[in-house]
């Protein structure tokens, strides 16, 4: 990662817009690459986590069913009629 971004540092001085663009797609090629990397730790940390949690018999908690989400303010568009 850190040399295709020294390369895009350098190749951006020039007037090449195709190496500049080259050099970009590459960068963040790499930078997707080291993102799914990091995704798919974290998947595999949470579902090691919740299996320990099973297998510890510790539950889940309980999801709210009474409608405490539906008390929540919502933003909303509203025109006022003078009558």
């Amino acid at each position: 990662m850190q040399e295709k971004l020294e390369a895009l540092n350098k190749i951006k001085a020039g007037d090449d817009m195709e190496a500049i663009k080259k050099a970009t797609e590459e960068l963040s090629a790499s930078a997707q690459k080291i993102g799914e990397a990091l995704y798919k730790q974290q998947v595999t940390a949470t579902d090691a986590g919740q299996a320990s949690d099973k297998q510890q018999g510790k539950a889940e908690e309980p999801k709210t069913t009474d409608g405490e989400a539906d008390k929540k303010p919502e933003e909303a568009e509203f025109e006022e009629v003078n009558k």
